[in-house]
């Protein structure tokens, strides 16, 4: 995700949301994937529930890279192009907090189906 922010001095900066999973990745073959597709369709959502509920819980850390717009100019490539990836020894990644999912719905009704996301709920300068 881009962003642009402007600071106090008025400066433009375009910024880039990056994140990284904590918890390790694990994958399933296509004919795994196929198998269970076809069987169990619920079988990531258990899974999901179930690494919650035994206290297992995935979470990922959240970097921006922050770029002016000189250097988005000078680019030799087009750093808004999402296929890119913006060289982290040119601009680091600054770490800006984690994401844990760390507790199950009590009534998935209620608490996820009727869910609205409200744009007033935003993280200051997130938008």
């Amino acid at each position: 995700m881009f962003y642009f922010r402007m600071n106090l001095h008025l400066h433009f900066r375009a910024m880039l949301i990056a994140k990284t999973v904590v918890t390790g990745v694990s994958n399933l073959s296509p004919e795994e994937a196929e198998r269970i597709a076809g069987r169990d369709p619920d079988f990531h959502t258990r899974d999901l529930y179930n690494a919650i509920e035994t206290g297992d819980y995935p979470s990922w850390d959240f970097y921006v890279q922050v770029m002016t717009l000189d250097q988005a100019a000078n680019n030799p490539y087009d750093p808004f192009d999402d296929t890119k990836v913006w060289l982290h020894k040119d601009y680091p990644l600054i770490p800006v907090g984690r994401f844990i999912l760390n507790k199950n719905p009590k009534n998935y009704f209620a608490e996820i189906e009727q869910m609205g996301m409200d744009p007033a709920h935003l993280i200051p300068g997130m938008y």
